[in-house]
């Protein structure tokens, strides 16, 4: 009995198992280890930059490392499916044999598919915690924690074959990579939970248009893409004898592992994005690139040259394999003076803050984890605005607009890929003055929201593939986002007065506008840290015919709650003659009936044991092969509140008019109202994955306290299992 016994609970645990996979709420606990292409250390006095020796892993660290790279995702999310189906099935109609057959076998195949996700957890507790610190320990914990949740997440939600499961190829390529110039050949589910597309490594090495783009679907230009052995010719600047020359770099489905690196001749200077030689840093920064799940990436930079050049580009697989591509440059006649840019502004505004930069261009972009991520000016930065043009190629030159400021808390270097995608979920957009509705009227799908009116916010202002990541792609970590902003949104609405300005330290925050009139992103750059004494204030309205606006937010709160149910079932017969025993009495006890976790309370109900008396006999002459029946359960519920720790202000402007001004500052206290509201709800579902953590924990102990004349007391007493 006590085998079938814990069989029967594994059975009964499958949600309280699967409800770990809320810790892919937690902010960036499954955010890439480098948001940015990595980065080497390199020497500015040679043709290519020298990559240092890495330090070797130890044998626990390496171990593990390899082990990762060996799981078949899959297979894992395929049998954990397979189970959450027949558990489903067999929790219908529990007395159906063939039914509980199929859910063991089922059990089987899962724990066999699944085992060397366990075996990789055993080698990582292994490892050391100051080697858990290495970025290469960090990556491979990280698709381990991804594959993992994966797992939980078909166990709790399995699709049905045939009944609505994953979207195929075409109509991913349809949806995400429509953009691209090839159709991608495959894709997997990355760790951010949308499909990576795979497909023909393509690499190029072209002049950096700098034509303003007005067109769409450009992230990567295709016509160099596909050209070989390109030949420009550059103007000379006016009046000298040196060129500034515009370079730009291409890559599409690169493979998990591959790097690339930019080789330029000697006699070249490579300039950093203020037009001064690059540093060593710099250097490394520019020309050398490494790629983990990503589809397209494209470099944009800058050299000085006075005579003609080559430059090359290589693309080097993790099997050993390159490719390369080399573009001929060729100077020509000094070119006439350009006309200076046009100010948007900034040299109006009163002594305050100084942005990094009055101008600047998207330098960099990189489709990871199904999202586009964007560098401004070599640094990384934030697209404001869903569905506009925002790429190096035909990128216009932006100009600063207005600053603001992020509290304390609000920004965590690293989280490139969650930060955008909390944008993308409307209250960027709204802080912006930029949330439009993409939709009218209603939606049937529910999109996995819990009130109509989140419903209808999200129908209203999410596009087509917002919803349908939604819809197909529930547990990534885009679709978890949409959802708590389009529940914020419904909430607050879309209106909010601003209020005055006050707080000391955090970030400040720089916004940059492409030209008037051209479906360019808005661009957000995250700046300095503010100093210990509140560095310089976001200056008042300047005394000018410009205005400004003053907001502040103040801290949110959020809550949240969960049941569960723990069943006992059992199975009681003779060891020996198989016999069903009747009237046989058993204590069930929990090891614990309440307690707190995070700040939450939990209590079990009944409070205590419970006595379960078998039976089930027929009678007829089959009465001994069937009985022997009983079941208990508890349930369990837990609720937790949390406030968030900080609160946002800022300033907007200058604007022409105060009603623009006051707008601005409006739209921007909205988008922090969100940001706390997520905060705080961050911080519940940091507490309700604790609280199922632990959870799983409580353990069950069963004692045979009576027993019918003429069997014997199985010799058990006390024994815990789970």
């Amino acid at each position: 009995m006590p085998n079938h016994f814990m069989k029967l609970w594994k059975r009964g645990l499958a949600l309280l198992l699967a409800g770990v996979l809320l810790f892919s709420n937690l902010s960036g606990s499954l955010a890439f280890a480098e948001s940015t292409p990595s980065q080497e250390t390199t020497e500015a006095t040679a043709e290519t930059a020298e990559t240092a020796d890495t330090a070797s892993l130890s044998e626990q660290a390496q171990a593990f490392v390899d082990a990762v790279k060996t799981l078949d995702r899959d297979s894992m999310v395929a049998a954990s499916n397979d189970w959450g189906l027949a558990h489903q099935a067999w929790m219908a109609d529990l007395d159906n044999a063939v039914l509980e057959s199929k859910l063991n076998e089922a059990i089987a195949v899962q724990e066999e598919a699944c085992a060397p996700l366990y075996e990789a957890e055993d080698l990582y507790n292994q490892i050391s915690e100051e080697e858990r610190s290495d970025d290469r320990v960090q990556d491979a914990y990280a698709v381990w924690a991804a594959i993992l949740a994966a797992t939980y997440a078909a166990m709790e939600n399995p699709v049905a074959t045939g009944a609505g499961g994953e979207p195929d190829l075409a109509e991913i390529t349809e949806m995400l990579y429509d953009d691209l110039p090839d159709e991608p050949t495959g894709s997997y589910i990355g760790s951010m939970g949308l499909p990576i597309a795979t497909g023909q490594t393509r690499i190029s090495i072209s002049e950096w248009v700098t034509d303003l783009y007005d067109g769409m679907d450009a992230h990567i230009n295709a016509e160099v893409l596909h050209a070989d052995d390109l030949v420009i010719t550059v103007n000379r600047e006016p009046g000298e004898e040196y060129a500034i020359v515009p370079l730009m770099v291409q890559v599409e489905y690169p493979a998990n592992g591959s790097t690339s690196e930019i080789l330029l001749a000697e006699d070249v200077v490579l300039l950093d994005f203020e037009g001064q030689p690059a540093d060593a840093d710099e250097i490394a920064s520019i020309t050398k690139a490494a790629y983990t799940e990503t589809s397209a990436a494209a470099s944009g930079f800058y050299v000085k040259a006075e005579q003609d050049f080559s430059a090359e580009f290589v693309y080097r697989a993790p099997d050993g394999s390159e490719l390369r591509k080399t573009l001929q440059v060729k100077l020509g006649e000094s070119k006439a003076a350009a006309k200076a840019a046009a100010n948007a502004g900034a040299s109006t505004y009163a002594a305050g803050p100084t942005p990094p930069f009055a101008t600047g261009k998207i330098t960099s972009i990189s489709f990871e984890g199904g999202t586009w991520l964007i560098w401004f000016n070599g640094m990384e930065a934030y697209c404001c605005s869903h569905g506009l043009n925002g790429q190096p190629n035909g990128c216009p030159t932006y100009n600063f607009s207005y600053v603001s400021k992020l509290e304390p808390g609000q920004y965590t270097p690293g989280n490139h890929y969650a930060n955008q995608v909390n944008i993308w979920g409307g209250l960027g957009q709204l802080s912006l003055n930029l949330l439009e509705e993409k939709h009218s009227g209603t939606s049937a799908s529910t999109y996995g929201l819990e009130s109509e009116s989140a419903e209808t916010a999200a129908y209203r202002y999410y596009d087509d593939v917002q919803l349908w990541i939604m819809a197909n792609y529930p547990n990534s970590l885009a679709a978890q986002t949409y959802r708590a902003s389009a529940q914020t949104l419904a909430e607050q609405g879309t209106e909010n007065r601003a209020a005055t300005y006050s707080g000391e330290n955090g970030f400040y925050t720089y916004i940059y506008n492409p030209p008037a009139g051209y479906a360019w992103q808005i661009v957000a750059i995250v700046g300095e840290e503010i100093s210990e004494g509140g560095g310089t204030d976001i200056p008042d309205v300047p005394d000018t015919e410009y205005y400004s606006a003053n907001w502040t937010a103040p801290a949110q709160s959020a809550s949240g709650s969960f049941d569960l149910t723990f069943t006992v079932n059992a199975d009681k017969q003779q060891l020996e003659t198989g016999e069903k025993v009747d009237g046989a009495k058993i204590t069930v006890t929990p090891s614990k009936t309440s307690g707190s976790i995070d700040g939450g309370s939990w209590q079990m109900s009944p409070a205590g044991a419970q006595t379960i008396t078998t039976s089930g006999h027929t009678n007829d002459d089959n009465y001994q092969n069937n009985g022997g029946d009983g079941t208990v359960s508890w349930t369990v519920h837990y609720e937790v509140s949390k406030t968030s720790t900080t609160t946002l202000s800022g300033q907007e402007g200058p604007f022409s008019s105060q009603a623009e001004a006051d707008a601005a500052a409006e739209a921007a206290k909205n988008a922090a109202i969100s940001q706390l509201q997520a905060e705080a709800q961050s911080m519940v579902d940091a507490a309700i994955a604790a609280a199922r953590a632990e959870l799983a924990t409580i353990r069950f102990s069963y004692d045979e306290v009576e027993i019918p004349y003429g069997f014997e007391e199985f010799n058990c007493c006390g024994q815990a299992f789970l």
